[in-house]
């Protein structure tokens, strides 16, 4: 019983620190990325889906982006060297500015071969819940990001600010797709549009990391 109260009391303490639920946070994004990779994978390779596998490297790209985030953080513990630090922005933009790349390519081609998911309501309901939930974590992560100046929290703000965006975008697409009542053309213009505003939001990202911020 003891044991039990001591348990919970490390976990409440774990998570009163800021930087442990941003690590937390970013680790478990990392995971469902890696998953999200994995099932498109094989959906594209079982379809013979570009599309899919597209969004397999897409998805692989953000856990490798969020993986080395969280591998920067546990090494820095051992080694604090700021031109790490400036290094591992530059690098996460550069990797923000390819999967803007990859994410405008993806957007191409669902919009040329009207390519898109098909999902039941509630699982339309689940994937939006996990949308916002994600769009949340990334606003508050930008505010702690702007009242502490630090870099490593700026890169896990902008990777959060990316997926979210891509993710609304998915959501969309979905949301189009399944329920009646818009038009083909109109949604071709809706989807467009979201997607171009998706990818200018990670292609600034990526490059404000390269080009800007000084520490």
């Amino acid at each position: 019983m003891l044991r039990k109260v001591k348990e919970k009391a490390v976990i409440k303490q774990i998570l009163k620190d800021q930087h442990n639920r941003v690590i937390l946070s970013a680790a478990a994004g990392f995971g469902l990325n890696l998953a999200y990779a994995l099932y498109h994978g094989v959906i594209g390779i079982m379809a013979g889906s570009l599309w899919f596998l597209l969004l397999c490297a897409y998805y692989m790209l953000l856990s490798v982006v969020r993986f080395s985030a969280v591998l920067y953080d546990r090494q820095s513990t051992k080694q604090n060297s700021s031109f790490s630090e400036q290094f591992l922005f530059r690098f996460l933009g550069g990797m923000l500015i390819l999967l803007a790349v990859i994410l405008a390519v993806s957007s191409w081609l669902s919009f040329r071969y009207d390519v898109a998911v098909v999902y039941s309501e509630i699982m339309m309901i689940t994937i939006a819940v996990y949308t916002f939930y994600k769009i949340i974590i990334a606003i508050v992560n930008a505010i702690q990001a702007r009242k502490q100046q630090s870099l490593w929290l700026i890169a896990i703000r902008n990777i959060g600010c990316a997926d979210a965006a891509a993710s609304l975008l998915a959501l969309q697409r979905s949301m189009l797709v399944s329920f009646e009542g818009m038009s083909k053309q109109d949604m071709e213009l809706m989807n467009a549009l979201t997607g171009a505003g998706v990818c200018l939001l990670t292609i600034a990202l990526g490059l404000y990391m390269i080009l800007g911020k000084e520490k």
